[in-house]
């Protein structure tokens, strides 16, 4: 087909887009979703939103919302709906690490990512399911021309409902969107893993694409479907806040899991620099800010020379942890890689990489090269890897080198040209989508 006649049916069609989340939470995850409605608002004739009634009870992210005109909201009661109806004052969207030790709370995060089980107790759950399915259904009943319906994962029941509309309405053009593969190796995450395998392959074989965040994304879905393509996040950039800081500022913003995202190889790094006298402690401050704060203190305790260097912030506000982000010198991601399909790009990064400073990533596993290849893409930042003997040393030298320059009053935040946030803007984003919805046609 030419391109001209892609490009107008594309105009003329209409875009269902299901996602729980929506505005998005505090959470930078969600936030993708946002992003991606913006997009198909500008590339579709007609955007149709599907969204939880629990919109009501959870915050909510600050967000202009003006420019969309159709949000229909799908009847909700999900665990959510419950916990908010008995226990009022509770907004919690993410729990701490400490809660989720408990037994039965593991078995339910488990049981909200597994089928059949999510379906009764996790995010959406039946009633969800028909709804969403019955607005949509009408939707599509109405609308003369071409129709894609775009659902988000998580949670499992927006990809349902895309797999009942698709059975039943085979002529529209059905694409899920993965920020996380459905089952994670290292964190077991699922119950009866082949069970759930077999469902996600009979539902994702029903799909004409599925884009993912990351190569490692990708990687873990062609297991279950070979229609897939990695769509990366943008990146909004915003002003840089290091100008006149008192002390050297490091940052952790978000949340722990278990061992997997581990700080200890940068506390090391700082123990050594500050016991050979190379960085005073009274000048250093090690920022977090997040739901996990015993755990982090669990990891601090063992690095005493470091204990007044320690620094936590209580409010919970993503705006505040935007702020945090722009006035640290090193923003600390840390992560982990299951296989060596590329890795996983987690949404903090474009995050951090919209606040304007350096980034120090700490990885457990195996090579994360598409994490690796986009900060030296920018020079921006260095991953290093536990398990590395020579990151070790290679993380004390890239420290301290930012460290004299500051202390110095020679310090500058790392220069991204325009032409690359360019590349990486999510304004820039909207010609590639359109390129990957034009092939569908």
């Amino acid at each position: 087909m030419e391109k001209t006649v892609v490009e107008s049916e594309i105009k003329s069609s209409t875009c269902i887009f299901i996602s729980y989340y929506f505005p998005p939470i505090q959470s930078v995850g969600v936030i993708r979703n946002f992003h991606l409605a913006q997009l198909f608002d500008k590339i579709f004739n007609e955007l149709h939103i599907l969204t939880t009634s629990n919109q009501q009870i959870i915050p909510k992210e600050e967000v202009d919302l003006s420019s969309f005109k159709s949000i229909a909201l799908i009847n909700t009661i999900d665990y959510r709906t419950i916990i908010q109806h008995f226990y009022t004052k509770n907004k919690n969207t993410h729990y701490p690490e400490s809660v989720k030790q408990n037994k039965i709370i593991q078995w339910l995060i488990k049981a909200n990512e597994s089928l059949p089980f999510n379906l009764f107790v996790g995010e959406g759950g039946l009633l969800y399911l028909i709804d969403g399915y019955s607005k949509a259904k009408k939707l599509i009943n109405k609308s003369s021309g071409k129709t894609f319906v775009v659902t988000s994962f998580r949670p499992t029941a927006n990809v349902l409902i895309g797999f009942l509309l698709k059975i039943n309405y085979p002529h529209i053009i059905w694409i899920n969107s993965f920020q996380d593969a459905p089952h994670d190796f290292i964190r077991k995450n699922t119950i009866i893993p082949n069970l759930q395998n077999y469902l996600w392959r009979k539902m994702l074989k029903q799909s004409n694409l599925n884009i993912t965040t990351s190569s490692g994304i990708k990687y873990a879905i062609d297991s279950l479907n070979n229609k897939n393509i990695t769509f990366e996040n943008g990146v909004v950039f915003r002003e840089n806040l290091t100008h006149h800081s008192e002390q050297f500022t490091i940052s952790y913003t978000g949340s722990l899991y278990h061992d997997l995202r581990d700080p200890r190889l940068l506390f090391e790094a700082l123990t050594h620099l500050v016991l050979s006298k190379k960085i005073q402690v009274n000048k250093l401050k090690i920022i977090y800010m997040g739901k996990d704060i015993a755990k982090w203190m669990s990891f601090c305790d063992t690095y005493p020379l470091l204990l007044n260097a320690f620094s936590i912030e209580n409010n919970s506000e993503r705006n505040h942890s935007l702020e945090i982000q722009q006035k640290s010198h090193i923003n600390l991601m840390l992560t982990w890689s299951e296989s060596n399909q590329g890795g996983t790009m987690p949404a903090k990064l474009y995050e951090y990489i919209g606040a304007g400073n350096y980034i120090i990533s700490l990885v457990k596993g195996v090579e994360n090269s598409d994490l690796s290849n986009l900060l030296k893409f920018l020079n921006i930042g260095s991953v290093f890897h536990y398990g590395k003997s020579e990151d070790l040393e290679k993380l004390k030298t890239n420290i301290l080198n930012l460290y004299t320059h500051w202390i110095g009053g020679s310090y500058e935040p790392p220069h991204v040209p325009n032409h690359l946030k360019n590349v990486i803007s999510w304004e820039n984003k909207q010609r590639e989508l359109s390129i990957l919805l034009s092939d569908l046609l």
